[in-house]
């Protein structure tokens, strides 16, 4: 074998003996004891945390099946301020919202869970002929409870063809009119979305504030509005006693309509002619236009 041919050396003069061995054994260290104290608070821990959760389901229960108790449950339902408004309807409805056929986890014909703001509030929305409900019991333990309504009054009629429809003063509609309603004193035209029921809706709620003031200030310089009829836009005309339309636009100043109108009839064209009109426009400003019949 050459002498001269190399091949992998080991040097052992580098190793230091053992430190193979000792880089190989494995070192155990002591595992910890578990202290039986520590266990024993983990389990009263878990024991405690499961009897509240008893406790407290109990205790819910209690209350749930204390709230069925016939003691404290609802016997009457009186109805006050009805007028043309059926007292039987209310307390049918009321009826309906106590004894809804489901088990509640309260009863909800408890006198102290009974759902009374959800029904204060159905009876004005389900009945629009109800302006305003108020539902409370006479005393802390009383088992009746009163519900007092206050009805929309007859303001004004709304007219889409021959048939009519009753409004407030607020412009809300709330019934079909009556030989009772027929000759309220102002008729109001357009203004309302004809593909439904205008029950449940209100007469140009933007601007019927505006327009009801305007008919005060007409009546104030001596004029008698009977109504009117709203068109596209804010366009609104008046119809007069006096037997003739004004046009207006109802973005205009109330003031200044009123006085272009005074102005107009007294103009030289207009002086002692009003019987004749058929109409006057006052959407243009300073330019009033009008049409003789």
């Amino acid at each position: 074998m050459s002498s001269n041919k190399k091949g992998s050396v080991v040097d052992l003069r580098k190793k230091k003996v053992g430190a193979a061995i000792r880089s190989t054994v494995p070192i155990f260290f002591p595992a910890e004891r578990k202290s039986p104290l520590r266990a024993r608070r983990r389990r009263l821990r878990a024991l405690s945390a499961l009897l509240a959760i008893v406790l407290l389901a109990g205790a819910l229960a209690g209350v749930s099946f204390a709230s069925y108790s016939a003691r404290y449950s609802i016997n009457d339902i009186s109805i006050t301020g009805a007028k043309t408004v059926s007292s039987q309807l209310i307390r049918a409805y009321v009826d309906t919202k106590i004894n809804d056929g489901v088990n509640h986890f309260l009863s909800r014909q408890n006198i102290f869970f009974y759902p009374r703001q959800k029904i204060k509030e159905g009876i004005a929305k389900e009945i629009p002929r109800v302006r305003y409900a108020e539902v409370y019991r006479e005393g802390m333990l009383a088992q009746a409870i009163t519900v007092k309504i206050i009805e929309r009054e007859p303001f004004a009629l709304w007219c889409p063809d021959l048939s009519c429809f009753v409004m407030d003063e607020g412009g809300f509609i709330f019934s079909k009119s009556s030989t009772s309603t027929l000759n309220l004193g102002q008729t109001f035209r357009g203004g309302i979305k004809s593909e439904k029921s205008p029950i449940g809706q209100t007469y140009l709620s933007e601007h019927f504030a505006k327009i009801l003031e305007l008919f005060k200030r007409l009546h104030e310089a001596g004029f008698a509005p009977m109504g009117g009829e709203a068109f596209e836009s804010d366009d609104f005309t008046v119809s007069l006693a006096e037997g003739y339309l004004v046009r207006i636009s109802l973005s205009s100043d109330l003031n200044a309509l009123v006085r272009n109108l005074e102005i107009a009839l007294t103009a030289e064209p207009l002086r002692g002619k009003a019987d004749k009109l058929e109409y006057i426009d006052l959407r243009f400003g300073n330019r009033v236009y009008y049409k003789f019949k």
